[in-house]
């Protein structure tokens, strides 16, 4: 019954719908019905044709050409929300064998192979968030009064706390001061220590002031606190927050108000100051990454 549908009297405009949105679906179950309607050749001779054109098994175990444009197709899909033109990109994926009926695989086939690969590159690069964020993570020395979501500050702690460790130490711990006094406190100090007056803020504005130090008592704890600040300023970035590493934390905390401030906190043993990880909204426009300089990395092949 189904070989007795003419889908010739489905209007062209509509089919080609069709054919885009499975393109967005399992692209196998759709062209698979095409071919029990013997509708395949219909719309699709050049598909027909691939239909039993068997390979070399020893790289195609999969089947014939017509099994392997499928798979081929559906494996293109997981890259398809990365390509600027997904209907042209997955019909590329699925043609791309189409030399192989002759034998001799055309120029354009040869493009058009070429061009889904590069797109499958350019899907993979963007999909790599990690990347990107290093790349665009800029120091912000400009930040609004406005504190940011608790859920936000918990999750860039949570990020700090993932940091890798020497020997799994884990010998980093981090004060989360949110409280406007003690952040005032810390910024007056900071400029006393930087040698700045009482009307510099080294923390730009930031409402969110991540301390953070390592155990005194672990000689790399001091190297896994930089991992830690890292960590956080990435996380600061991914979630639309800015940030910026302000020094002087070792100055501080070697000061008895803040080590009774550790006491205070339930804290024992002796710990170093890293660094400050400040937090908050950025004011003004993000301020673009500078070009990386020549002739720092050196290849030993």
């Amino acid at each position: 019954m189904a070989g007795a549908f003419n889908i010739n009297s489905i209007m062209e405009d509509v089919l080609t719908g069709e054919i885009t949105d499975r393109f967005g679906g399992r692209d196998d179950l759709f062209f698979e019905s095409l071919r029990e309607m013997d509708q395949l050749d219909v719309w699709f001779p050049e598909l027909e044709g691939l239909i039993g054109l068997e390979q070399n098994p020893k790289y195609h175990p999969e089947g014939d050409v017509w099994i392997h444009s499928i798979e081929v197709t559906d494996r293109a899909a997981a890259f398809r929300e990365k390509v600027s033109d997904p209907y042209s990109f997955m019909l590329l994926a699925l043609t791309h064998d189409l030399g192989k009926m002759c034998n001799i695989l055309t120029k354009t086939t040869e493009m058009a192979m070429h061009i889904a690969q590069e797109e499958i590159k350019k899907g993979r690069k963007e999909m790599n968030e990690v990347i990107k964020a290093i790349k665009e993570r800029r120091s912000i020395r400009k930040f609004k009064a406005d504190m940011p979501k608790k859920e936000d500050i918990d999750q860039i702690i949570e990020a700090g706390l993932y940091a890798a460790s020497a020997m799994n130490k884990q010998a980093v711990i981090t004060l989360a001061v949110t409280d406007k006094e003690l952040r005032n406190r810390l910024s007056k100090e900071n400029s006393r220590i930087f040698g700045k007056g009482d009307d510099f803020d080294p923390f730009y504005g930031a409402p969110v002031i991540l301390v953070v130090l390592a155990d005194k008592s672990f000689a790399p704890s001091i190297y896994d606190g930089s991992l830690v600040m890292g960590n956080m300023m990435l996380a600061a970035h991914s979630l639309g927050l800015g940030s910026i590493w302000v020094h002087r934390a070792k100055e501080e905390f070697e000061m008895p108000e803040y080590k009774q401030l550790l006491k205070d906190l339930g804290i024992e043993g002796e710990w170093e100051g890293v660094g400050h990880c400040a937090i908050g909204y950025v004011d003004g426009a993000y301020p673009p990454a500078p070009g990386r300089k020549d002739g720092r990395v050196y290849y030993i092949d």
